[in-house]
């Protein structure tokens, strides 16, 4: 009796568990992130971009200050996590760099802490979550311009490309400057959704102008930015 009691348990537990995930909407996944965000307190804009980007679906913002090129980078990262407990065939993303992802390149390469000695720089939190949200197993596609052995870290990035089939790498002559950054693209139980980035790469030329799409996939400026993706990812094919 009590085996059959603890199998039921068990099946009760998974049910349970299966019907979190199926529930999850676009508000309890917002607020998910929102609460993450509420707990960085070393970047003082965070929570303001961050209540841009929920209530505007198409958010620009100058980056003439550190913290601002800091705090949406921390952003994608919380947000690249969340995503990365999404079943694999909920999401996808296409990153567009003028080099390999910063992030698949960064271990061993270079110092963590910023310029205070003490605090971990927002993109070595994506060093964690972009390489946790590829080996979950969601299609990923890494589109650049720039290969050699001389690139920083480049080892890394290879043996971390051999080791994950779910990543699509693609080399081509120039990467548009209006398409730099990345794209994730996720369904809930609730619709489509997007979160697009368009900024510099890191450790390349400064950038004064970042735009963000975030939210449901069908708006104006998110089907206007969704099309503009693929019009420019389809074409190059694998």
């Amino acid at each position: 009796m009590k085996k059959y009691i603890k199998v039921i348990s068990v099946l009760i537990t998974l049910l349970l568990t299966s019907v979190s995930v199926i529930a999850m909407d676009f508000e309890t996944f917002k607020a998910n992130v929102t609460s993450d965000i509420r707990q960085q307190k070393e970047l003082p804009n965070l929570l303001s971009i961050w209540d841009n980007m929920i209530t505007n679906d198409h958010v620009e913002l100058g980056a003439d200050a550190q913290s601002t090129k800091d705090s949406i980078t921390k952003i994608q990262a919380i947000l690249e996590y969340h995503l990365s407990k999404l079943p694999a065939d909920d999401s996808e993303a296409y990153f567009i760099t003028p080099f390999p992802p910063t992030p698949l390149r960064l271990i061993g390469t270079a110092n963590p802490f910023c310029s205070d000695g003490k605090t971990l720089c927002p993109s070595f939190f994506r060093t964690s979550t972009m390489r946790g949200y590829i080996s979950s197993g969601h299609p990923t596609e890494l589109i650049y311009s720039n290969i050699g052995d001389d690139i920083p870290g480049i080892k890394f990035y290879n043996n971390f490309l051999a080791n994950h089939k779910n990543i699509t790498a693609k080399l081509i002559n120039q990467v548009p400057d209006s398409l730099v950054g990345a794209t994730y693209y996720f369904k809930l139980d609730d619709g489509k959704y997007i979160f697009s980035l368009k900024g510099n790469q890191e450790n390349t030329q400064t950038q004064n102008h970042w735009e963000i799409w975030f939210g449901d996939q069908d708006t104006e400026h998110n089907l206007a930015r969704t099309k503009e993706v693929f019009e420019f990812v389809k074409p190059i094919g694998n």
